[in-house]
C-alpha cells in the first residue's frame, strides 16, 4: 500500500512512502522530504543515487544538532513548502479556469 501520510507509512508493515515534496541536500548528505501534513522528513541518500527507504524519520526526531547548520535546515524545510503551495496554487487556478470555462460553455449550469 502506497501513502502520502508519513505517520500512516510507519505503522505499516509493507507500504511505501510518496512525498509530496522533495530536496537532495548535498550539505548534509541526506534527502529531505514533506508529506501531505507537512511533516518534515529526512533519509541518507545513497551514494549510487536516490535515498535510503530504510533510514526514513522526522528530522524533529534528530537529538544531535551539534555543527548542523540550522540555517540550511531550516532553508530546505521552507523551499519543500513553498514549491508545495505553489503546486497546490497553480492546481486550483487551472481548476477553476477549467470550471469558468465550462459555465461560458454551457456545460455546467452556475448555481
Amino acid at each position: 500500500m502506497r501513502t502520502y501520510i508519513f505517520k500512516d507509512y510507519l505503522a505499516m508493515d509493507n507500504g511505501k512512502f510518496l512525498p509530496l515534496q522533495t530536496i537532495e541536500s548535498e550539505e548534509f548528505g541526506r534527502h529531505f522530504f514533506i508529506d501531505i501534513a507537512f511533516e518534515f522528513i529526512s533519509a541518507p541518500s545513497l551514494k549510487s543515487g536516490g535515498y535510503d527507504e530504510t533510514q526514513l524519520d522526522y528530522v524533529s526526531n534528530w537529538t544531535d544538532l551539534e555543527g548542523v547548520n540550522l540555517n540550511e535546515l531550516f532553508d530546505i524545510n521552507r523551499k519543500l513548502c513553498w514549491s508545495q503551495w505553489q503546486e497546490d496554487k497553480d492546481k486550483a487556478h487551472t481548476e477553476m479556469c477549467e470550471y469558468m470555462e465550462a459555465v461560458e460553455n454551457g456545460e455546467i449550469e452556475y448555481l
